[in-house]
């Protein structure tokens, strides 16, 4: 079954995100199936990369006008506690959908069915800088509780939630995992910022064993996926 996506709070202003992501494309429209007893090879058509990728490049300006507009609501209409604080709250069913969707919608799973993806959200403590996982989701061993700032790793993930920039570590010179450069473990893996206006949140990331495990569109669906959260953030907060 397709996983859905779970808006908390917001109402009416959420309901045409609701609507877009009704129309999301199956994996199974995407990765043809493979002979039995083989890992699944992708094979997608011409026509089906397009429709992928073009997919993702329009529900991202979708995704960040929602979040702009939910950022400009909450300027408006505050709430009693920060939504940077909301780790046991309304938001919680939406980290979990989004967290299984960076895992399904990515990286395609075992012969066996099992998730080859293991998907994080990490929120950065504002005292200290350190970013801490709040949940994950996927294949195991399960990421770091805690990426301190004084590590390599934590000053990447930083830049990532500072520049609001996405990160892919495609293998290419340089783009490699902060976390694993040798790829013992993954060697795929993508990084998005969560913010929306001036509130900083965290970062939502993705890994997977193999660098091919991932293509620009899984790129521009985590982004998606980032605003979504941002968003539910901004208006779910206790």
């Amino acid at each position: 079954m397709r996983p859905t996506v779970t808006i908390s709070g917001g109402g009416l202003l959420l309901a045409p995100l609701r609507r877009f992501l009704s129309l999301q494309l199956p994996l199974s429209r995407i990765i043809a199936p493979s002979p039995p007893g083989r890992r699944p090879i992708r094979r997608r058509s011409r026509h089906l990369e397009t429709l992928a990728l073009a997919y993702n490049q329009v529900l991202i300006p979708t995704t960040e006008r929602l979040r702009d507009l939910s950022a400009d609501y909450a300027a408006f209409n505050p709430p009693t506690t920060s939504g940077s604080n909301a780790t046991q709250n309304r938001y919680l069913p939406t980290l979990q959908s989004v967290l299984e969707s960076a895992v399904v919608l990515t990286a395609e799973p075992t012969p066996t069915n099992y998730p080859r993806a293991r998907s994080a959200y990490y929120t950065r403590d504002p005292s200290t800088g350190d970013f801490d996982l709040i949940d994950k989701y996927g294949r195991t061993p399960p990421p770091r509780t805690k990426i301190p700032a004084v590590d390599v790793a934590g000053a990447h993930m930083n830049a990532i939630l500072t520049g609001n920039l996405p990160y892919w570590a495609d293998g290419t010179p340089g783009k490699v995992s902060y976390l694993d450069p040798a790829g013992t473990r993954y060697k795929g893996v993508i990084a998005v910022p969560v913010r929306a206006g001036s509130e900083l949140f965290g970062v939502l990331t993705v890994d997977a064993p193999d660098y091919e495990d991932f293509t620009q569109a899984h790129v521009d669906l985590m982004s998606a996926l980032g605003n979504i959260l941002a968003t539910s953030l901004t208006l779910g907060g206790p």
